[in-house]
């Protein structure tokens, strides 16, 4: 994936308690210390019982390896690919393209419940569910609005993941006495039910596993004018390139006749006084795909 700046110009040279429990009594400290062990036990049981799932099915366990995403892109609502450059913060009506691999035998259907955040911050909740017959191997799934209905909105440049997903499948085809994987989930609210039933045939992705969604590579920087020395005036460029999959190789074209080709960011470049007139600066970004 590449992104080109368009060449940008600008004037040259002229830019981080302790509580004590006293007792009276061998007895009493007895009894207290029974009671913390109790306590910690008790801790380390609710933590157990809810580090198996949460989401939509609390106390779950979702731990099952035969569907998982490997990957959640950003497509216009249309399902075309997004412009490769956009004016930062303005919003783009999206869709999500969700990719899940099916590494065992034929799953029937699947189900998606996952909150959105834009730049860490809670947007909305999706909830879809596809009741196909999945044979092994990769899938696409579209999700083009939150529960509420709204559609999903994208400001350019932001950062955006799915965070607490919550995924279900089913190991048998649906039938009269065996409703399919997708009867369990309300897409109007998000709500699924039966949760005792559909476990183990889920996958929940926790606060320390959020899927980063793939926003389109968009390359851009700002030129900052420094001191200067020996008849040079210094400048720094600060890459300020959003999306894609990090990390990032950054070639700039100084306009000079100078380039270099870096991953570091920010770049300093110093500027001869023997050139009068302007200068195209331009930033070529290739990012890890």
């Amino acid at each position: 994936m590449k992104s080109i700046l368009y060449p940008e110009t600008f004037p040259y040279p002229n830019r981080y308690g302790i509580t004590k429990v006293i007792s009276p009594s061998w007895k009493n400290n007895l009894q207290n210390f029974h009671l913390k062990i109790l306590s910690l036990f008790l801790a380390a049981l609710l933590y157990a019982i809810s580090g198996f799932g949460q989401g939509p099915c609390p106390g779950a366990n979702c731990n099952s390896g035969d569907i998982r995403i490997t990957k959640v892109e950003l497509l216009q609502a249309d399902g075309s690919q997004l412009p490769s450059t956009c004016t930062a913060g303005s919003n783009l009506t999206v869709k999500l393209r969700v990719t899940f691999d099916v590494t065992s035998s034929t799953r029937y259907g699947f189900l998606v419940n996952a909150g959105i955040y834009i730049n860490n911050s809670l947007a909305g909740v999706i909830a879809s569910c596809d009741p196909s017959t999945l044979t092994q191997g990769l899938h696409t799934m579209d999700v083009s609005q939150y529960v509420n209905g709204n559609p999903i909105l994208w400001p350019c440049g932001s950062t955006i993941q799915l965070k607490d997903a919550y995924t279900a499948w089913d190991q048998q085809a649906a039938s009269a006495g065996h409703p399919g994987i997708c009867t369990y989930m309300n897409s109007s609210t998000g709500a699924v039910s039966d949760c005792s039933t559909i476990a183990p045939k889920c996958k929940f992705y926790g606060e320390t596993d959020p899927i980063l969604i793939v926003a389109p590579l968009i390359s851009s920087f700002t030129a900052q004018e420094g001191s200067c020395t020996d008849m040079k005036r210094r400048w720094t460029f600060t890459s300020t390139t959003t999306g894609g999959i990090t990390p990032y190789t950054y070639t700039w074209n100084f306009g000079d006749g100078s380039s270099i080709t870096t991953t570091q960011n920010p770049v300093t470049h110093d500027y001869a006084y023997g050139v009068s007139g302007n200068v195209n600066v331009t930033l070529s970004v290739e990012d890890a795909s």
